[in-house]
């Protein structure tokens, strides 16, 4: 599959050279076709890879024939050379067998299907990969037209990460990543093994806990705002007209400011089976020392949450100068790494006090998405919903998912984040607590 990883590094080298244009027609224009020429790209070396592999298949079974014959294995060098006429006609491979398929060709078939699921899943993770940073790069410059004033072209890159992201490419090779996960997950984890006399012990799944399911109760289309995402929630937008700049009222929510999707609710619920404990809600109880409890979960059940408030961009020219120079100064911070060590609840009480400095707190996750991160300065606050941060990119958002993924709900983590303002906490970086 060297083809796929030289595909995804041309289209990083692309995205360096491409620099943001003046109008976002033109920005976007350059890096989709980058991103678009780079995917045409995988689709065809994954092709010309499986041909590769379909012709390697048909030496498995010549060679298996020289085999069988050289031991003078009549029955078996029928059976494989029916398979090989089989497949030249046919040109694949059943996912499952008949009961009488011989044992030679099984071990073959077996061995080509791994072949084939291995190669699948490296095309999808190069997909996912870059189209993840094809929507890092558009996450961008949709920030840097927001703190240029430029709402339209700000908007128009926001509906084109959306297209990214709900494009068919990215969600099927996502499901097909997860799905690839959740096999993996139940063939290789272990049913415990009890010892004489005892029964297995199992305690709640950590990821769903004991639900069996994962629960999205944020609506996505608003970021769990309950606000239209084209006017923020004002029901008006600029006419857009050369010249003007009066206001008129807002088509995508009817000039309502709520977001169509939830109704203004900020929430919608849907469910899918855990991937972790395949819907079962339990999972194995690991080994600890004698007389340690097993953790206990801090996080409720999952329940719809209230609407999430979302930081506002300013709108008057001197709050949006000020908000501009104190995100630049912040991100000028963190590419230099100065940072201060500070108490998170001491930041959430005196939040005025902290603006324009970039901080580094222990924490713990409440919650984490790519597009908003809650936490919480300590456990009691964690029952509460915590604190909402604003990732300062989608990779940034991201990271935080898989932290949370990799710790118990009880474990810290240090994350480094900038006090915007009063209303504004921006995620740079997240990991786990030493």
């Amino acid at each position: 599959m060297h083809g796929l990883r030289i595909s995804a590094m041309g289209f990083l080298i692309g995205l360096a050279t491409a620099l943001p244009a003046v109008a976002a027609d033109s920005a976007v224009a350059s890096i989709k076709s980058v991103y678009e020429k780079s995917l045409q790209k995988i689709e065809q070396d994954a092709a010309a890879d499986m041909a590769a592999r379909s012709g390697q298949y048909v030496r498995l079974l010549e060679q298996a024939m020289k085999a069988l014959q050289a031991n003078g294995d009549l029955d078996g060098l029928l059976a494989i050379r029916k398979e090989k006429e089989r497949f030249e006609l046919q040109k694949k491979v059943p996912e499952n067998p008949p009961p009488d398929t011989p044992a030679q060709v099984a071990k073959i078939q077996a061995d080509y299907r791994k072949l084939v699921a291995d190669a699948e899943v490296a095309k999808n993770r190069q997909i996912v990969t870059l189209t993840d940073t094809y929507i890092g790069k558009l996450d961008g410059l949709k920030k840097d037209f927001t703190m240029l004033g430029k709402m339209d072209d700000a908007i128009q890159l926001k509906g084109e990460v959306d297209k990214a992201l709900s494009s068919a490419v990215y969600t099927a090779a996502k499901f097909a990543l997860a799905d690839q996960e959740t096999k993996s997950v139940a063939k290789t984890t272990p049913d415990p093994a009890p010892s004489a006399g005892t029964a297995a012990k199992m305690m709640a799944c950590f990821r769903c806990n004991g639900t069996g399911k994962i629960v999205q109760s944020s609506c996505n289309a608003c970021s769990g705002t309950g606000r239209c995402s084209v006017c923020d929630g004002r029901g008006q937008k600029r006419s857009g007209l050369k010249g003007s700049s009066g206001m008129v009222g807002c088509n995508t929510c009817r000039a309502t400011g709520k977001c169509r999707t939830c109704n203004g609710s900020g929430s919608t619920t849907s469910a899918e089976p855990c991937p972790t404990c395949n819907g079962t809600g339990k999972i194995p109880e690991p080994d600890r020392p004698a007389g340690r409890e097993p953790p206990t979960l801090v996080t409720p059940r999952p329940q719809p949450q209230p609407p999430i408030t979302r930081p506002p961009v300013p709108v008057d020219n001197r709050d949006l100068d000020d908000y501009a120079a104190t995100v630049t100064k912040l991100k000028k911070a963190y590419e230099e790494r100065r940072s201060e060590e500070a108490d998170f609840d001491e930041v959430i009480h005196s939040q005025k006090a902290f603006k324009g400095k970039l901080l580094r707190s222990k924490v713990y996750i409440v919650d984490a998405r790519p597009r908003n991160v809650r936490v919480a300065g300590n456990l009691e606050d964690a029952k509460r919903n915590g604190q909402l941060l604003i990732p300062s990119c989608v990779d940034v958002g991201n990271k935080a998912e898989a932290v949370r993924m990799e710790i118990r709900p009880k474990d810290p983590v240090v994350i480094t984040y900038g006090v915007v303002n009063e209303d504004n906490l921006t995620l740079f970086d997240i990991g786990k607590a030493p």
